[in-house]
């Protein structure tokens, strides 16, 4: 009896550890669009702090009872105090939204985060908390698109203050399902 729960345990163990990408399946692209990867906050004195979605980390995988795969993202910022208030946090929103793909799996969800950075510190880098994105298992194009919630204004602010057009995010690996980080706009093994 211990024997076959043994071989039983070993069998559910090998099929958690097989790859990603056996089957040539892939995550799916993760694209930061410049115009979302700034937000400035501005109060009537100037402007007070700006944060920058500067990157990644990411890695896929199966769901060990369901047959149901999952991106899972840490978006990494960068907050700049950009002048002398008191304020040491600094509340904001960001996003997933995947616009093309299987009905199922397309729709924008939003996360709250905040920074802390202390009142002596030009700027501090963190992470946000990891978001579980479901991803199809058969679609090597996929796209999930991750960026900066912001109002219309900040957005139009973002368009004429920076050169969005040049802006590359980097992306980090932790994980075996992970890009080599040479590939800047992908989370995961598929391009």
């Amino acid at each position: 009896m211990r024997k076959n729960i043994l071989i039983y345990a070993l069998l559910l163990l090998s099929g958690c550890s097989s790859s990603w990408n056996e089957g040539g399946m892939g995550c799916p692209n993760v694209i930061i669009p410049g115009e979302k990867a700034y937000l400035t906050r501005a109060d009537n004195r100037g402007e007070n702090f700006r944060i920058e979605l500067v990157g990644y980390e990411g890695y896929c995988y199966v769901e060990p009872n369901l047959p149901r795969h999952y991106a899972v993202i840490t978006p990494q910022f960068r907050l700049h105090r950009l002048s002398d208030i008191d304020e040491t946090r600094v509340d904001f929103s960001f996003h997933t939204e995947t616009l093309q793909g299987p009905p199922g799996f397309l729709g924008k969800r939003t996360y709250f985060a905040n920074g802390q950075i202390d009142a002596n510190q030009k700027y501090v880098d963190f992470s946000g908390r990891p978001v579980k994105v479901k991803i199809p298992m058969d679609d090597d194009d996929f796209e999930i698109m991750l960026g900066l919630e912001m109002s219309s204004h900040e957005y139009e602010y973002n368009k004429s203050t920076f050169d969005t057009r040049n802006y590359k995010a980097s992306q980090s690996s932790d994980s075996e399902q992970s890009c080599a980080a040479q590939t800047s706009s992908s989370c995961g093994c598929n391009k």
